[in-house]
């Protein structure tokens, strides 16, 4: 049976811990560009230059964004 739970949406902007690379390891805001297979999903990330990369990441790396102050 398919959880019903729908964290991430896509279109939405999410904490992306990881290894390293385009991520770093302390956390990203990063934006879901869309649901991939087996627990994996696609996010768009602002890299070093200012370019966008597209990147596919592990579920279990991705988090709610904390409330923030702007």
């Amino acid at each position: 049976m398919r959880s019903t739970e729908s964290f991430p949406e896509v279109r939405h902007l999410v904490q992306y811990t990881g290894r390293g690379g385009i991520c770093v390891a302390k956390g990203q805001t990063v934006r879901v560009k869309a649901s991939a297979r087996k627990g994996y999903f696609v996010i768009e990330a602002v890299g070093p230059d200012g370019g966008t990369r597209a990147v596919a990441v592990k579920k279990k790396n991705l988090s709610p964004l904390q409330p923030q102050l702007f």
